[in-house]
């Protein structure tokens, strides 16, 4: 099972910039957080159990609450833009651009930003059901990746290709957007109570549903705004230093 089951600390993710990780070309850590991934011989360490799914490369974009070089105090901004690649795992999104910039700054030749994404905090993965212009002209409509507890945004414009146990091949955007959403279920099954399973396994089989024409694979069903995602109920860490409160008013404004 992974990490599954784990305490969940919303907090954490207050300020992304806090969250981003900058890394050299053979993994050596070279700025920022040195909690959420390690990188040996140029591919993130996993933890034990936790498995890779498959990958997918493109044009990323992470949007959120983050800290700046002009303001120390996070606002909802741009964290990271650039080409890269998710790696899909059984318990989170990492994400990780060797082009483009971040907080941190640009990201230069032989350099890797990385952000990671754990499955308990991704509420919906969302695609337009139809291309407009801008697709056509990017080449692909865009993934999105959306929590709403922690107000993180996560955008991907991929290449159509998808990597699986190392074998590269083609993937429409549908047939990828399904890969994802068959993922993130998988793991919310493993946290998640009986009632929601028949739903989950939906998910798992690839039913989308269409609403105001876009695909949605909704991983976190509608709870009332003073309730706890079921699946987080009993795992959410509560401990609050003075910086943390001052962001849970930010993200609840």
């Amino acid at each position: 099972m992974g990490k599954s089951g784990r305490t969940v600390d919303f907090f954490r993710y207050h300020d992304l910039t806090q969250r981003l990780a900058a890394f050299d070309e053979h993994g050596d850590h070279l700025a920022g957080d040195r909690d959420e991934l390690e990188i040996v011989d140029g591919e993130p360490r996993y933890e034990p159990g936790e498995e890779e799914v498959f990958r997918a490369a493109g044009a990323i974009r992470l949007h959120g609450s983050r800290s700046t070089r002009v303001s120390a105090d996070p606002s909802i901004g741009l964290v990271l833009e650039g080409g890269g690649v998710i790696v899909v795992t059984t318990e989170r999104l990492i994400v990780m651009c060797a082009r483009g910039g971040s907080q941190l700054g640009s990201i230069s030749e032989g350099r890797v930003h990385t952000f990671v994404f754990p499955w308990d905090l991704v509420d919906t993965i969302v695609m337009p059901a139809r291309k407009s212009v801008g697709d056509r002209i990017a080449g692909a409509r865009t993934i999105n990746f959306f929590s709403g507890a922690t107000i993180v945004y996560l955008d991907l414009t991929p290449l159509r290709k998808s990597e699986v146990r190392g074998h590269v091949e083609d993937v429409d955007e549908e047939r990828l957007l399904k890969m994802f959403v068959r993922a993130g279920a998988r793991n919310r099954l493993l946290v998640s109570p009986a009632s929601d399973h028949a739903r989950l396994q939906q998910l798992v089989q690839g039913s989308l549903r269409i609403e105001d024409d876009e695909l949605i694979g909704q991983l976190t069903p509608d709870h009332a705004p003073e309730d706890l995602p079921a699946h987080l109920v009993g795992r959410i860490r509560l401990a609050l230093d003075a910086r943390q409160a001052a962001a849970a008013a930010l993200l609840l404004s």
